[in-house]
């Protein structure tokens, strides 16, 4: 039987990824960014072009997508670390790391001479990663930092036109101004190609979602939910988690993300106006919601949550702009016009 990975001979780290505060101007206003470090001449210093890329799309983009950028940045630098002594021209350099990352550095006998030990990735992993990388590297191109880009625009061969070509039609097949046919940008994208080709991912049969079962949803909260300690408690408000159970009963039966609750305050949950038995809960934008309308700033009502917890919070900011653990996504974009939330369909079953 063969030996596993020897992880521990993995390359010394040459970076580290940390979170920074950025001031872009002489107002009070911060930004969080992650930030790579770099030894250089014996100190760390900030990559520079990376920490300005995140800055210019810091508001169009999320925390995820910096993290994921950060990652295969680092990936790379790791890769070039680790091949010194080869000299890749950049379009070499990076077919070589893109292959590194699908099919892993390790040997069949186990072994791996540049210390790295990456295992083979998934298509659907590495081909985003890839394609955010390549992004990157035409924005230095563009930006005078470097001089050729890893993944250069080349001119497309005749079968990726077509297969380009057909995948603008099905797309242009439920738009509704598909009668306009193809404009100028498009007709242009079908005739550029990437120099380096993302591996075709496979195309899954459609199956059934995955739902938590129908069948533990009762013990899950009568049993999942009772306090350390409290087990013999004869009183129930002591003896259960009650917001833990009012958070699974959302994800359950609202439909909501697992990162959406985190964005709920006290006020958004109310009795529903219509139906007195059942709670009417407002998921906010963590941005763009409305504040509570029982506070104001010299008179002014506070446009939104962000501005509300500025004025009376500012150590506390909108959950989806945080960092670390206090960090929690919100994607949804289908939300009610007069408030800027989400309501879910939640009705809590008789047998509950």
């Amino acid at each position: 039987m063969a030996n596993s990975p020897r992880l521990t001979e993995s390359v010394a780290v040459s970076h580290v990824r940390v979170w920074t505060r950025i001031k872009a101007s002489n107002s009070g206003s911060m930004k969080y960014l992650p930030v790579i470090l770099i030894e250089v001449d014996g100190k760390l210093k900030a990559l520079e072009p990376l920490l300005r890329y995140l800055n210019e799309h810091s508001e169009s983009h999320t925390h995820s997508w910096m993290l994921k950028l950060c990652e295969i940045v680092g990936l790379l630098i790791d890769y070039i670390d680790a091949n010194k002594d080869v000299h890749f021209k950049p379009v070499s350099l990076f077919r070589e790391f893109a292959r590194a990352l699908y099919n892993g550095t390790i040997s069949e006998n186990n072994l791996d001479p540049s210390g790295l030990y990456w295992i083979p990735s998934r298509t659907a992993t590495v081909n985003p990663k890839i394609a955010m990388l390549s992004n990157f590297s035409q924005w230095m191109v563009n930006n005078g930092y470097v001089s050729e880009a890893l993944n250069p625009w080349v001119p497309a061969t005749t079968t990726e036109q077509r297969f380009k070509y057909l995948a603008w039609c099905k797309k242009n097949d439920e738009s509704f101004l598909k009668h306009l046919g193809p404009s100028r940008k498009a007709s242009a994208a079908v005739e550029e190609a990437r120099s380096i080709k993302l591996r075709r991912p496979i195309v899954p049969v459609v199956s059934t979602p995955k739902v938590f079962p129908a069948s533990f949803e009762v013990a899950l909260l009568r049993q999942g939910f009772v306090r350390h300690g409290k087990e013999d408690s004869l009183d129930p408000y002591e003896k259960y988690d009650w917001r833990g159970i009012c958070v699974a009963m959302l994800l359950l039966y609202g439909g909501r993300r697992l990162s959406e609750p985190f964005h709920l305050w006290i006020g958004d949950v109310i009795e529903n106006p219509n139906e007195s038995d059942q709670a009417y809960v407002r998921i906010f934008h963590p941005v763009e919601g409305s504040a509570p309308v029982d506070r104001k700033i010299n008179g002014r009502l506070l446009p939104n949550r962000q501005a509300y917890l500025k004025a009376f919070y500012p150590k506390y900011p909108p959950r989806n702009l945080g960092v670390g653990n206090y960090q929690a996504g919100f994607k949804s974009r289908c939300l009610i016009k007069n408030g800027n939330y989400l309501v879910g369909p939640a009705k809590v079953r008789k047998r509950l």
